[in-house]
């Protein structure tokens, strides 16, 4: 299955360096990770984007099993609609997954304020 991990933005030093020409770009990376469809999710508290965007229902389950098509299949052959269901997931899952998120966040950061 492929896993997508969001890494830092990239700096003003390297949007030089690829000559970006755009005002204000925004460059996000993406890497992309490598994991056996038998693997889980794990339980309990956490920001996974596929467990929020499920209510939590595929906390703790395989890869295989995952609700939704947060991980595609990438062994042994990628499927031809991949591209259709990632772009699903981007817009119909993980804007709601990122709100609820936001919320799960400004109530941790309310809980250091008060100590």
């Amino acid at each position: 299955r492929w896993l997508f991990h969001r890494s830092t933005d990239v700096t003003e030093k390297r949007k030089a360096a690829v000559k970006v020409v755009e005002d204000n770009a925004l460059l996000k990376r993406y890497s992309l990770r490598y994991v056996t469809g038998s693997s889980s999710l794990p339980r309990g508290f956490m920001t996974e984007l596929s467990v929020l965007g499920t209510n939590g229902a595929n906390s703790g389950r395989e890869f295989n099993e995952v609700d939704g098509e947060w991980y595609p299949q990438c062994w042994p052959e990628v499927g031809d609609d991949v591209e259709e269901k990632i772009d699903s997931v981007a817009k119909n899952f993980i804007p709601v997954a990122q709100e609820k998120l936001a919320v799960i966040m400004t109530e941790v950061m309310a809980l250091f304020r008060t100590r």
